[in-house]
């Protein structure tokens, strides 16, 4: 019995699982590193609105310094501020499943009376 290219059968029939599972994990890994970014220049305005009020055009700039995609609302209610900053991302893989972009959220407030700055949940 002959057995050769076998295991070129078997490279070429798991190769296109192979590469779907690397572009998940690419994209994954490339949103939730934008998260991250979001929630780190999140907590950045919130403690320099905090120190420092300034109103929506200072924080449009600081936004800008890091990236100029980035949509934001801030709001300020009585003792409390809150920033959202909503950015969208393209995928790289997901256009294969016909995910062509990514929306990502990140919200976090400073509340003036106990000094003390929270990450919210972000509900639609």
């Amino acid at each position: 019995m002959n057995n050769k290219g076998q295991v070129l059968v078997l490279f070429v029939l798991l190769l296109p699982v192979i590469l779907l599972m690397v572009g998940i994990v690419t994209d994954t890994g490339m949103m939730l590193l934008e998260i991250n970014k979001l929630d780190n220049l999140s907590k950045y305005i919130i403690t320099y609105q905090s120190e420092n009020p300034c109103d929506e055009i200072c924080v449009q700039k600081l936004i800008n310094k890091n990236d100029t995609n980035i949509q934001f609302t801030l709001s300020t209610e009585d003792s409390l501020s809150i920033i959202t900053l909503e950015k969208n991302m393209d995928s790289l893989f997901g256009k294969i499943i016909n995910i062509k972009t990514y929306s990502l959220k990140s919200k976090y407030a400073y509340n003036r009376k106990t000094n003390e700055i929270k990450k919210m949940s972000i509900k639609e």
